[in-house]
């Protein structure tokens, strides 16, 4: 179809268009609403009460063998790690149960999950940078049972490690379980590597550095092919603390290293 001439006189064909893709709209628009209003009248289930997320922090909820276990953190009360279990199959409400009895009032600490190969959960958390903890906290439940857990263990990064951001993802291709995290003292991402499923973890190293003068904070977020590719997006930093605009950068990594090529894919 070829380009119109800005000069094409108005017509009452293009009037009578008009007014019908107006009464179209107007139609559409009232079906969403009505649609809008359904779907406002469906039933709600609250899995847990008083707990919260963060943006940046996965899995915080899994389906494994028909539950879905979601992570949390307590708003009130002194910041309980809690998770909570519903049978799918069932519709039934398994209860919930606390991981870490007030660890900090911060949704910055919600627990990333891990399905582990004999059916029992792994789950991972760390108190937020302010507190300066160089500490990231995990449990693991009985196989089977995402409601019985074993005890706390804690991987110690040394002095002035502080750390936040937990994000688990394991690679078959590699036989490696990452958790990539945010660094406190550089605000930076890193990652650490368990070759147990989480039984044991070992430091892996810084992987993104903003290239910016000043302290900045890149945002992170990831996801993977559960094969041989995790993928990450990431700003440079804070868009309210860089004036000149943050981009979006896209990468992927997998069996010990990273794509060559880094994309930026837009400006916020």
């Amino acid at each position: 179809m070829g380009r119109m001439n800005r000069r094409t006189p108005f017509s009452a064909i293009g009037c009578l268009v008009s007014v019908f893709v107006l009464l179209i709209t107007g139609c559409a628009r009232k079906c969403l609403d009505t649609e809008l209003m359904r779907i406002a009248a469906l039933d709600k289930r609250i899995f847990m009460k008083n707990g919260g997320w963060c943006w940046f922090q996965d899995e915080r909820a899994i389906i494994h063998k028909g539950k879905l276990i979601i992570g949390s953190l307590a708003g009130s009360g002194g910041g309980d790690v809690k998770l909570a279990v519903f049978d799918l199959s069932l519709g039934l409400d398994l209860g919930a149960v606390i991981l870490e009895e007030k660890l900090e009032q911060d949704d910055h600490n919600v627990p990333a999950l891990y399905a582990r190969p004999d059916d029992s959960i792994l789950a991972m958390y760390a108190r937020h940078g302010k507190t300066l903890d160089t500490r990231h906290f995990y449990r693991i439940s009985e196989p089977g049972n995402p409601l019985k857990w074993g005890p706390v263990k804690i991987f110690d990064h040394g002095p002035k490690n502080w750390l936040t951001y937990m994000n688990l993802y394991y690679l078959p291709s590699d036989k490696t379980l990452y958790c990539f995290y945010r660094d406190g003292a550089s605000f930076q991402p890193y990652y650490m590597i368990s070759e147990n499923h989480g039984e044991t973890w070992q430091a892996g190293g810084h992987f993104i550095t903003h290239g910016l003068e000043g302290r900045h904070r890149p945002y992170a977020r990831y996801t993977s092919n559960g094969k041989d590719r995790i993928f990450f997006s990431f700003t440079q930093a804070h868009p309210a603390a860089y004036k000149p605009g943050c981009s979006i950068y896209f990468a992927a990594f997998g069996q010990g290293s990273f794509t060559k090529q880094m994309e930026a894919i837009s400006r916020i």
